[in-house]
């Protein structure tokens, strides 16, 4: 029983932590005097080290290690439980799903070590309810042999979990030649970790040397504060990756109660998992939202990045869909999932992918991946084919239509979902689960006409998107939005007479007014209406410039990029109801403007590889444009000045990038 925070090695009647782990490997008492460690026992058994230390409130242990001029704590040699809850006042987490209310007492400031814990023995382990922070290699570093259970700690942040307290990385392991099982977290409320604040990857896997491993990742919140709801964030999530012969499947989160995690507010990714990973299940996790599954958090890289296949992201089973939204930094290098592997076998099934900045989901190469006639390419997932529903606006009921051009005589399942709004790049995200068909088969040329039945009406208007997934589980590309339904916009003229004058015009029936001191007359025909009246006020009105592209062709080329961007600029200029948002929409425009130009002249010189890098910020200008007139503080623009410039700027984005992968030099820029 660890009964003083000091970290002396000493027959001197009181037992620290040092000594304690020393008794449990050597089966040794620490000293002859009362109050020092008791030996452990030999394996199979497992010894317990429990705590008692005097005194009220948070107990620190600061080891005198390597990097103080002392030695880091033992490595763990024999099977041993390190139980901080033990601890007079402490508490474990009761709470199965949300915020973590654990109160810790025993806290092991890592600032004057290398490693804090590190396991390297053939037994079972368990290390439950620490603070763990300061440490200038690991928290928990684990080698071959060993099952261990990391349980109801916080790792990376102070001692209440609600701030960082300063951690190089946090749970990592190399496994070279052997096997190793783990498992972080749990379904149960009091093995659930907070693991953030980590200068590096929170949790990292990686072996050599065919090398085996088995991990369990579930319940703990990730990159965030203890309630859940604040970021405090680590560089990435989750990382893995093998090489030679290696085996390595991680389970992360799941589909029971409990076992999803929070993955949010990191500053990189949140899951990438690199080669040797087949056969990896993500599932019932939060990737970019708070607790509560809507707040925004994101992550600032990919949310889902895979290297090898086959990987289940999401399922068809109830809980088993994960929600991934708000990730992302960069619209062309941070799609949401990423499937970076020349395999097939990639299920992305039953998840929300929703207000992300890159692509919903992306297969390599990055960028949208065209269909083709018969789908005979090949590459990450076969390159499915994505589905196309049914033209125009959705009419609203409980199904929808569509076509699917893949694979000759093959039976696909088409997954459809709704959204609140389309993605800017026009393929959409999946924001909400409403219907599948599991027997969608292409006939001899490769097409199939398809119908998807919704377990519930939706409206007209909704925009939905559709998933196709191949009988190896390879899911395609989001296929293209139903069309938004058309929103009203309005120009007013006023000049100042001894009378007012105001003329409207609207995409629904045109409407001139003009308002005089006489009395009120009103004319109406089928369209437009012309009416008279005494109204005192002038309607609240938008001003917008006139189409000055419309002699120029839209598309993907260097002139129609030029003309669309002034007109857009010019457009925020004029507009009063963009209010303190104005200047920094107006700067996004220019700044993407300029890198635009800047390419353009690059072009001209015969630079591809120069003109394709200079139009990647002109990119994230207009990205970051569409991010503004999404956030919050967009929510008093009026929503048809919004709908008509993320129109615009979407078009204006899709065609950048078309323009970027497709570039030819000097031949695509028009001379100055």
């Amino acid at each position: 029983m660890v009964n003083s925070t000091a970290d002396t090695v000493a027959d001197d009647g009181v037992c620290t932590l040092r000594e304690a782990i020393t008794a449990a490997n050597s089966n040794a008492a620490s000293g002859a005097t009362g109050g020092e460690c008791a030996g452990g026992e030999a394996s199979p058994t497992v010894d317990t080290i429990t705590f008692d230390i005097p005194g009220a409130g948070v107990h620190t242990i600061t080891p005198v290690g390597g990097s103080a001029g002392g030695s880091d704590l033992p490595f763990i040699t024999e099977a041993v439980t390190i139980d901080g809850y033990t601890q007079p006042g402490s508490q474990p987490n009761t709470n199965a799903t949300g915020a973590i209310n654990a109160v810790p007492l025993i806290e092991v400031d890592g600032s004057g070590s290398g490693h804090c814990f590190f396991v390297f023995n053939s037994g079972t382990n368990t290390i439950r309810g620490l603070v763990i922070n300061g440490c200038h290699a690991e928290a928990i570093g684990l080698e071959s042999g060993s099952t261990t259970f990391i349980e109801g700690n916080f790792i990376g942040t102070n001692a209440t979990g609600t701030a960082a307290q300063g951690l190089d990385a946090g749970i990592s392991m190399f496994v070279q030649g052997g096997g190793l099982t783990f498992t972080v977290g749990g379904t149960t409320p009091a093995v659930r970790n907070l693991l953030s604040g980590i200068t590096n990857t929170a949790i990292s896997v990686f072996t050599n040397l065919n090398s085996s491993i088995a991990a369990t990742v579930q319940g703990n919140l990730i990159g965030t504060d203890k309630t859940g709801m604040l970021a405090v964030p680590n560089r990435n999530g989750i990382g893995a990756g093998g090489a030679g012969s290696d085996t390595m499947v991680l389970t992360i989160g799941g589909s029971a109660t409990g076992a999803g995690n929070v993955i949010s507010g990191n500053r990189g990714s949140a899951i990438q998992l690199n080669g040797f990973t087949a056969n990896s299940v993500i599932q019932g996790n939060l990737i970019g939202t708070a607790v509560d599954g809507t707040s925004p958090l994101g992550n600032g890289g990919v949310a889902i990045h895979t290297g090898d296949a086959p990987v289940t992201i999401g399922g068809t089973s109830p809980g088993e869909g994960n929600v991934i939204a708000y990730n992302g930094s960069d619209a062309f290098f941070h799609p949401a999932v990423f499937v970076e592997t020349t395999k097939s076998g990639t299920l992305i099934a039953g998840n929300a992918i929703f207000a992300n900045v890159g692509l919903g989901i992306d297969l390599d190469p990055l960028g949208l991946t065209p269909n083709d006639d018969g789908d005979p390419d090949t590459g990450a997932n076969g390159r499915q084919n994505f589905p196309v529903l049914a033209a125009g606006i959705f009419a609203g009921g409980t199904s929808v239509g569509g076509t699917l051009n893949s694979t000759l005589s093959t039976t696909f399942r088409i997954e459809v979902f709704a959204n609140d709004a389309c993605d800017p790049s026009g393929n959409g995200e999946g924001q909400s689960f409403v219907g599948a068909n599991d027997a969608v088969t292409t006939d001899g040329s490769g097409h199939a006409d398809f119908t998807v039945t919704f377990a519930q009406s939706l409206p007209a208007g909704t925009i939905l998107t559709a998933t196709a997934t191949a009988p190896d589980n390879s899911t395609s590309e989001f296929g293209p939005c139903t069309a938004a339904p058309p929103t009203t916009t309005s120009t007013t003229t006023t000049t100042s007479t001894s009378s007012t004058a105001a003329s409207s015009t609207s995409t629904s029936s045109p409407t001139t007014s003009t308002s005089t001191s006489s009395p009120a007359t009103t004319t109406s025909t089928s369209s437009p209406t012309t009416s008279t009246s005494t109204s005192s006020q002038p309607p609240t009105s938008t001003t917008q410039p006139g189409d000055v592209c419309a002699s120029v062709p839209v598309g993907p080329t260097f002139i129609s990029l030029d003309c669309r961007l002034a007109a857009v600029i010019a457009q925020v200029s004029a507009e009063s109801g963009l209010g303190a948002l104005q200047p920094k929409l107006l700067d996004q425009l220019q700044k993407a403007k300029t890198h635009k130009e800047k390419a353009e002249m690059l072009c001209r010189q015969a630079s591809k590889r120069r003109t394709r890098k200079e139009l990647r910020p002109a990119i994230n200008k207009v990205v970051q444009f569409l991010r503004t007139l999404k956030s919050r503080k967009a929510q008093t623009i009026p929503q048809a000045v919004k709908d008509a410039l993320r129109a615009a700027a979407a078009g204006i984005r899709l065609d950048m990038e078309a323009l970027q992968r497709a570039v030819q030099c000097p031949q695509d820029a028009p001379p100055a």
